[in-house]
């Protein structure tokens, strides 16, 4: 057998293994060559869109690994201080704070967690921690280390909003509504009490049940968020849920139960809180 019979029949063989037409001839030779050329261009732009999405596979799995790191952190956070419902990077700097001073954390109270809704007004919390909004984020410091935390603050770059209220032992505690919302709240016990009562004092707003009655009450306030200032003005931010970034509470149970548990890096399933 000469080469090119070997060569014909190897064709031939090769054709049929394809599906191609295996005739010898002219025209099916140029017909299979158009359909290779065609299956090869296919076969290339297949493997760059494979390889494109094993890319962000892995991309996507390293970000989901990240993530699960950030909410394994953040958890452990919040199992570290169980009377608190204060983000960790607000703990941290009152750690810091409090180290800088000298003095115990405890010393230094954020005004969310001096504070706490009573359970039979519970409806009206998303409100109230609207209401309270960025106040709630402020750190009460004593009157006599005031100067020494401006200082402090003020040389350095903090990366957060940083809000302190001086705490004086003299001051009053100012009046409220009778229709106050601070009236559905308990207050824990501590020397800045006073401060804390008199700071919210002058954010207070009437509890109201209706927007009818809302628009005739200045600086009032609904269930449901709804705000009124003065000369006819109304706010609702809802930016974010109504029971959302909770920050109140004498400890931070319900904060816990509502984390997202972090899930398996590679297999997706959730774990439960005792294997983090």
């Amino acid at each position: 057998m000469n080469d090119r019979t070997r060569y014909a029949q190897d064709y031939r063989k090769l054709t049929q293994r394809l599906g191609l037409d295996s005739t010898l001839t002219l025209e099916a030779l140029l017909a299979n060559q158009t359909h290779a050329k065609r299956k090869h261009e296919e076969y290339v732009q297949t493997h760059k869109e494979l390889n494109k999405a094993a890319f962000d596979a892995g991309a996507s799995q390293q970000q989901r690994r990240a993530e699960q790191q950030a909410l394994q952190q953040e958890l452990q956070e919040i199992r570290a201080r169980p009377g608190s419902n204060i983000p960790p990077a607000d703990h941290q700097f009152r750690a810091a704070l409090a180290g800088h001073l000298g003095i115990s954390e405890q010393q230094l109270p954020y005004v969310a967690e001096l504070i706490e809704v009573k359970p039979e007004e519970t409806a009206w919390r998303g409100s109230i921690e609207r209401a309270i909004g960025g106040h709630r984020l402020r750190i009460l410091v004593p009157e006599e280390l005031m100067q020494r935390a401006l200082r402090w603050v003020n040389d350095r770059d903090n990366r957060l909003h940083v809000r302190l209220q001086e705490a004086r032992l003299s001051q009053g505690t100012g009046q409220w509504f009778e229709d106050s919302y601070l009236h559905k709240l308990t207050f824990k016990p501590h020397p800045a009490l006073n401060a804390l009562r008199n700071l919210l004092s002058s954010q207070d707003r009437h509890c109201v049940d209706s927007p009818e009655i809302l628009r005739d009450t200045p600086y009032g306030m609904t269930r449901q968020g709804l705000m009124s200032g003065r000369n006819g003005q109304f706010d609702k931010q809802d930016h974010k849920p109504l029971d959302r970034d909770w920050m109140t509470g004498f400890d931070n149970k319900a904060r816990l139960a509502d984390h997202p548990q972090p899930r398996c890096g590679g297999c997706g399933l959730q774990r439960k809180p005792s294997e983090i």
